[in-house]
């Protein structure tokens, strides 16, 4: 799982962008908004966004659950297809209190 690609999570008008791999601690009901942020490189190269792990396009609002629950990012380099879920892939666990 490589480090360094970037989500925005909650974003508001300015968002808190967070590296990968993260978690995020939020609270049962909360409406989270989820965002990525396009022309990210990884060691170099191009990367692109393929989709979120709960199928969900790049920006996307969930409702945290009343359980931990990790939500995948996933990416591949710009030049090759988008895989199902295990290549590159950006670990997000919203944890509850």
């Amino acid at each position: 799982m490589p480090t360094g690609l970037e989500i925005i999570v909650d974003g508001g008008t300015s968002g808190n962008t967070i590296t990968g791999p993260a978690a995020v601690r939020s609270w049962p009901g909360y409406r989270l908004r989820l965002d990525v942020p396009a022309d990210q490189t990884l060691d170099g190269e191009p990367m692109q966004f393929c989709h979120w792990s709960h199928s969900a396009s790049a920006e996307n609002t969930i409702v945290t659950p009343g359980d931990n629950k990790a939500y995948l990012a996933v990416f591949a380099q710009a030049d090759e297809a988008c895989p199902a879920l295990d290549l590159e892939e950006l670990y997000l666990p919203i944890i509850t209190p």
